[in-house]
């Protein structure tokens, strides 16, 4: 994309145009360094508005229907909403389903809903570079509430609490996933439970396991404020429950928005977040050098021969690499100090 034309939507987007933010979403999904870089540098110091919830869980657990009933009881009080919403991207195709937009039809008149689909692009945790990048720029126009719903992938589905302010898992009975669910590195992570689909059989079973594993590992005894996990029973598909979840949301906003965790929590994700940009751009350098000027050919045939372990041969090649940056920084430099020179 150009230069001028990346611009032209950046100064869109600050007039508050809807089409621009689409389109700048779309340039994110696209991958491009600079012009995600120069995006969230765009939008960066202007959000922190928005309440963004976390909606996870295993596939087919109706996260889609919770968010769609979510989102009209945020409109009936006149909140201004935004919605991500994570598909899962074909290993083959690179293809999404996308069909969350269709569950939400009834909102696409509505000029204060912002709903838009995502592939999660092979990210583990269901969420993509490009979702917090989404997330920012509908928290730049100044969004109430922001849902992210993410894939869903089971116990590797935590880092949903990277960018939310609540997380709610939804859970559903006899799906057998509830004790994998509730170790330790999602239980810590969430906010709210939910139990979805509470008509079916086995409803009240979940709810008193989910009970038990709260009482027995105590609840949130690390926070600064008052807050006990509450489990929600739903029906998505009736709207049953909806209206308990959704105060549950607002109450969790007013008691933790201004508390110590809140603020702690915030600047360990940005640490996490500035580390993961750092090790991205020197996977991508060490790709490159890889890929374009390491002549490593000799090297992988002989670890396909078994002349050589991958250990040895990624501590050669990573020699290689490092040995080259150190010579290109001398000369860098040896440059700067000549230019000085020359311009005294």
């Amino acid at each position: 994309m150009k230069t001028a034309d990346l611009e032209l939507l950046l100064s869109e987007l600050e007039k508050g145009k809807i089409g621009a933010a689409s389109r700048l979403i779309s340039i994110l999904e696209q991958g491009n360094d600079y012009a995600v870089d120069r995006i969230i540098e765009a939008v960066y110091s202007q959000t922190g508005y928005s309440w963004v919830v976390g909606v996870t869980g295993p596939p087919g657990a109706g996260k889609s229907s919770l968010v769609n009933n979510l989102i009209d009881y945020a409109r009936r009080e006149n909140k201004s909403v935004g919605a991500i919403l994570v598909d899962p991207t074909s290993p083959v195709s690179g293809g999404a389903v996308l069909g969350d937009r269709i569950r939400m039809s009834s909102f696409s008149r509505d000029d204060e809903v912002f709903i838009r689909s995502m592939g999660s692009r092979g990210s583990m945790g269901g969420l993509a570079i490009a979702t917090l990048g989404a997330v920012r720029i509908l928290d730049y126009l100044r969004k109430d509430y922001i849902f992210v719903e993410t894939v869903g992938t089971g116990q590797i589905d935590i880092n949903i609490c990277d960018i939310a302010d609540t997380v709610c898992l939804v859970l559903m009975p006899g799906a057998g996933d509830v004790i994998q669910s509730l170790k330790a590195g999602i239980r810590e992570v969430n906010d709210i439970f939910i139990v979805n689909k509470c008509d079916r059989p086995g409803a009240e079973e979940t709810t008193v396991n989910i009970q038990a594993v709260l009482d027995i590992t105590g609840r949130n005894l690390s926070r600064d404020f008052s807050w006990q996990v509450p489990i929600c029973p739903t029906n998505s598909l009736a709207g049953d429950g909806t209206p308990l979840v959704w105060e549950k949301i607002k109450d969790h906003q007013t008691r933790s928005k201004d508390s110590e965790f809140r603020r702690t929590a915030k600047i360990a994700q940005a640490k996490k977040e500035t580390i993961e940009i750092i090790l991205r751009k020197l996977e991508k350098f060490f790709r490159r050098q890889i890929d374009e000027k390491m002549s490593v050919g000799d090297i992988i045939t002989e670890i396909a021969l078994k002349k050589k372990s991958p250990q040895r041969a990624s501590e050669e090649i990573f020699t290689r690499i490092a040995d080259s940056a150190w010579t290109l920084t001398q000369l860098s430099e040896g440059r700067m100090r000549s230019n000085l020179k020359n311009q005294r």
